[in-house]
């Protein structure tokens, strides 16, 4: 007799799990590039270069500009010199769950919920693999930008991290601070702080310093690193392209994530699996900053 029709079988709770798991992964994502104003989203095949540059100028014969009347002016150089390539790639992760896991403690705990920490778990792999990359861009020795900022609290640090920027970049930019929570606490607890009450916590400091900060514990205490949005670009591999006639992946709306979930009846497990080529990153290196916050800092400048 065959199955009836529209019938809710494994296949179709299979799926939809599938499409639950990606859009909760792709909605993490896009809420981390909007906090961040990240508008470079790149769509590239797995095996893109992704490339980082310095900025180089070389003075000319007359490096202060002064230039006789009627003397033609010499040329000053600049360049972007090429300092790193990597490879866009596939982060491929997969949990199995056994038949005897979900009669033991039920298919809510044995499934859903160890879903919920896998997300957390590829989440954090992808902030740590982003911090790894301003990490080397900050200690990266092709540098030009070779400022040393350190500043006696955050908003000392903001101010200065802020500045350099403005100077290096000398253009309309959108600074962006990367604070360790425990530092944001630290001067919520002891900074002077004046409000009018239309604004909490760290986002007194966003209008008065003009930048934009996001709490990670991936900052080590007591550093601040900045950039800006538009140094930021996000490259991609959509896994619904070709990938998707071999496999039935489902994806989120933005296609940054695939999700497959899978019975094997062979094994009675029930397998999740999670495949993405996604990387953010700095294109500038001198574009990527840290200032160190010492208590004890003497500055002329407002700190």
């Amino acid at each position: 007799m065959p199955a009836e029709n529209n019938l809710i079988n494994v296949e179709a709770l299979g799926k939809a799990k599938s499409i639950d798991f990606a859009n909760k992964l792709g909605v993490g994502l896009t809420k981390l590039f909007e906090a961040l104003a990240i508008q470079n989203k790149i769509p590239m095949n797995v095996g893109s270069a992704l490339k980082q540059y310095r900025f180089k100028v070389e003075d000319s014969e007359k490096p202060n500009g002064d230039v006789a009347e009627g003397d033609v002016i010499p040329l000053t150089k600049v360049t972007r010199e090429q300092v790193d390539i990597t490879e866009l790639q596939f982060a491929k992760y997969r949990k199995s769950t056994s038949a005897e896991a979900i009669q033991a403690h039920g298919y809510d705990l044995a499934i859903n919920q160890t879903d919920n920490e896998m997300i957390k778990y590829v989440q954090k792999k992808f902030r740590a693999k982003f911090f790894g990359t301003l990490k080397s861009a900050i200690e990266n020795e092709e540098r030009t930008n070779k400022a040393k900022l350190s500043a006696k609290n955050l908003q000392g640090a903001l101010s200065k991290g802020r500045a350099n920027l403005s100077v290096l970049l000398d253009d309309e930019i959108t600074p962006i601070a990367f604070v360790n929570p425990n530092d944001t606490a630290e001067y919520l607890a002891n900074g002077f702080i004046n409000s009018t009450g239309a604004q909490f916590g760290v986002n007194l400091l966003t209008p008065y310093v003009g930048v934009k900060i996001v709490e990670f514990a991936d900052v080590p205490q007591g550093e601040v690193w900045m950039t800006v949005a538009e140094n930021l670009n996000v490259a991609y591999a959509n896994p619904r392209g070709e990938l998707a006639r071999a496999f039935a992946f489902s994806t989120d709306a933005t296609g940054f994530v695939g999700v497959l979930h899978d019975i094997q009846p062979q094994r009675l497990t029930s397998d999740t699996i999670y495949a993405s080529a996604i990387s953010m990153f700095p294109e500038n290196i001198d574009a990527v900053i840290k200032v160190t916050i010492k208590a004890d800092e003497v500055s002329n400048l407002p700190s």
